[in-house]
């Protein structure tokens, strides 16, 4: 897959303005991003929401052997 740069500075704004990211306090010539504690619960409540779409997938499938 290849993404084009708007495609990610553009999400890269969406997380900054949602406040998921800060910049890094030593910003030098690149800039480099921190995760912000609301970043780290909305990572947290989307790996949860995944394992209960994947629990039941298996449930629903009746077993998990891929």
């Amino acid at each position: 897959m290849k993404l084009g740069a708007g495609t990610i500075y553009g999400e890269i704004k969406t997380l900054f303005d949602r406040g998921w990211i800060r910049t890094s306090e030593d910003v030098g010539r690149k800039k480099e991003y921190i995760i912000t504690e609301e970043g780290k619960k909305v990572i947290q409540s989307e790996i949860s929401r995944l394992r209960e779409l994947f629990d039941n997938g298996v449930r629903i499938t009746g077993g998990g052997k891929f």
